[in-house]
């Protein structure tokens, strides 16, 4: 009833929420929305980085992050906001861009939460040198941290004096539901996401070859734009993959929600990631995962429950063995889909991400003042 009670409370409180643009294309921008649309605070939204700014000039990104500091302290100013919600990572660009809006909100006497959304903190650390003092007390200066991995909130419990909080992402589960699998056709695969090298796409695209050499029937759906996509046409194309490699694509709302109920498993063989929100709507849409075991997949894919997880940096042949297993027994795959949707209710409610933010916010803006 506590918890309730304050998260009720909570929902009053003024909150500025700072990410890419609401229309972009990315996980981050997914999560500021599914905030927006949560109720755990009165949100105002402020757009930071690149992403979801398509025809901005290189000089136009300059002058961007040269006046954004500005721009948000007479949003502070006229808004009053006493918590600024700022969504990170831990890389170089987007950290040390956030700290001046971290340094601007603790000017103005603002209530700091810092969510953290990929990338491990000890490497980063490492990655800045000199500077890695300057980045943990940057770190220290929000009131909470929030990570989206137990991993990740281990570590930075032990670098911080801070609280630090894990709230994994999460997606609404009644908003995708597990479609209809008909017996004897393809396995479907869907990627769906940037398509960036890092994500493991030329390995997926070999580990395909290798299932068709050997006769089994499959089908991979690539969704998503990047920088890789006139590479990953070039070499479909060497590869002769055009019969079972389609594109579709940037997709959204119900085509998106169309591609999830089509499929049987979602591929991810990614070098890296945080909690990716294709996980978690896979899961929900009832599709085993075969991905990479990297960041919080491990903490949301059990291997051999929800789907199969892979080392990194991803083979082929691993790849391929672990979507040929599921092409070939369907009863394993039908355990795994019918977990994945269970997971997902039990432990990826947006509802729930929203009401445990709610009490954060709470905290924040009761907390005594610093002696």
């Amino acid at each position: 009833m506590e918890t309730a009670t304050a998260a009720s409370e909570a929902a009053e409180v003024r909150v500025l929420l700072l990410s890419p643009s609401l229309g972009a294309v990315s996980g981050v921008a997914t999560h500021a929305n599914q905030l927006m649309a949560s109720g755990s605070g009165r949100y105002e939204h402020f757009a930071v980085g690149s992403e979801g700014r398509p025809g901005e000039t290189g000089f136009g990104q300059i002058l961007r992050l040269v006046l954004s500091p500005f721009l948000l302290a007479r949003a502070l100013l006229r808004g009053g906001f006493p918590v600024v919600h700022i969504n990170t990572s831990m890389n170089p660009k987007a950290f040390w861009r956030d700290a001046a809006y971290i340094l601007v909100a603790r000017l103005f006497g603002r209530g700091v939460l810092l969510q953290v959304h990929g990338g491990r903190l000890e490497p980063f650390l490492e990655r800045c040198g000199r500077l890695a003092p300057l980045a943990l007390a940057v770190l220290q200066r929000a009131d909470r941290v929030v990570t989206i991995t137990a991993t990740e909130q281990a570590a930075h419990a032990a670098r911080l004096k801070v609280p630090v909080v894990c709230i994994p992402n999460a997606v609404g589960v009644g908003d995708i539901g597990p479609g209809a699998r008909e017996a004897g056709q393809p396995l479907q695969a869907l990627f769906i996401g940037r398509l960036h090298r890092d994500k493991g796409l030329f390995e997926a695209l070999e580990a395909i070859a290798l299932l068709v050499e050997r006769g089994e029937a499959i089908r991979l759906t690539l969704a998503g734009s990047g920088p890789e996509r006139e590479a990953l046409c070039r070499r479909i194309g060497e590869m002769r993959l055009e019969a079972v490699v389609r594109f579709v694509g940037p997709v959204a709302g119900e085509e998106k929600s169309a591609l999830f109920r089509d499929a049987d498993v979602l591929l991810l063989p990614s070098y890296h990631e945080g909690l990716p929100y294709a996980v978690l709507e896979a899961l929900a849409a009832g599709l085993a995962v075969v991905a990479t075991a990297v960041g919080g997949i491990p903490e949301a894919v059990g291997d051999g429950s929800e789907g199969r997880l892979v080392p990194a940096p991803p083979r082929p042949q691993q790849v391929a063995a672990a979507l040929a297993e599921l092409a070939g027994d369907r009863e394993l795959l039908c355990r795994m889909q019918q977990a994945a949707r269970r997971r997902a209710c039990e432990s990826y409610d947006a509802s729930r991400m929203g009401e445990r933010f709610a009490v954060l916010y709470r905290e924040i803006v009761t907390q005594p003042e610093p002696s």
